[in-house]
Parts: structure tokens; C-alpha cells; sequence
């Protein structure tokens, strides 16, 4: 079996956004990928669609809804708390991508390491721990779409 991203690596400056090793993975299709992003903001120059390697697995993502939706929190700060992640790195995950798989590739799977969020009006610790996905090399930086992959949702994440 082929793997479309067989010559990638998990670089150290990102095994350390784990908890813990992350299993490598292979993931198939019709295997779908998330990602919670920003198009734009006044300090930020926006997510494109392949710009990032970080992706929520379809596990993932049904336990952020389902946290949210349970704990009466908007969809974007269960994802931003469970997966840790900094509003310098995603400043307001307002946009929700989905792409689907069309041939296997590698990834890297396992818990969000926890970050300090600075903040002047309640600095603390994202807590991390939901599962998150390293996969690297899907498509070119700007493509919508690749041989790897397939964008099939790319909208507004609260629904609207």
C-alpha cells in the first residue's frame, strides 16, 4: 500500500505539542480531517486550508460537540480548552474545515500537551488532552485539494 506522505517526520519542535509520544498512524480513506481555523483578523494573516499539519480526528471532533453542547460552551473555546491551543497561534477558530481522505497517509495521534495562556484577565493553562493529528504533506500550502486530499466543508464553525 502506497502512502502518500511516506517521507514525512515529526519534527521535535512539534513532538513536544503532545503529552506524550504519539502513536504514527495510518490513516485511510474515506477518513475524514478537521480543523478549526481564522480567515482573517487585524493581527493575524489567516488559516489556509493545507497550511498547517495540525488536524482533529473525527473522534475528536464529535467529543468537542458533544462537550459543548453538554456543558452549554460554544463548539470553539471546548476545541480551543481540549486541544490547547493559543489565540496567538488561532486567534478566533471562527471557521471549520473538512477534509476527506483519497489515499492513505501517515499521522502522528495523540493527546494535546496543556499551554500557559497569558492573559491579562485570567492567565492559566489551556488543559489540553483531547486527541489531536499530526499529518504533514497532504497538499501544497495553498491548494484546496491534492492527491491525498479533498476539502468538503469549508465554513462557518457555529453553524451559522
Amino acid at each position: 500500500m502506497d502512502i502518500y506522505n511516506a517521507s514525512a517526520t515529526l519534527p521535535p519542535e512539534d513532538f513536544a505539542a503532545f503529552t506524550n509520544t504519539p502513536r504514527k498512524v495510518i490513516i485511510k480513506p474515506p477518513g475524514a480531517l478537521y480543523r478549526f481555523a481564522t480567515i482573517i483578523s487585524p493581527t493575524f494573516e489567516g488559516s489556509r486550508t493545507f497550511d498547517s499539519p495540525w488536524w482533529i480526528p473525527p473522534r475528536t471532533f464529535r467529543r468537542i460537540t458533544k462537550a459543548a453542547y453538554r456543558s452549554n460552551k460554544s463548539i470553539i473555546a471546548v476545541a480551543r480548552e481540549g486541544l490547547a491551543v493559543l489565540p496567538a497561534w488561532n486567534p478566533a477558530m471562527d471557521w471549520l474545515i473538512i477534509v476527506e481522505l483519497k489515499q492513505p497517509v501517515y499521522g502522528w495521534i495523540g493527546p494535546a500537551r496543556r499551554q500557559w495562556l497569558p492573559s491579562r484577565e485570567r492567565p492559566g493553562f489551556l488543559p489540553g488532552n483531547y486527541v489531536q493529528a499530526y499529518v504533514p504533506g497532504l497538499a501544497p500550502k495553498d491548494a484546496t485539494s491534492s492527491q491525498a486530499a479533498m476539502l468538503t466543508y469549508y465554513g462557518s464553525a457555529d453553524g451559522e
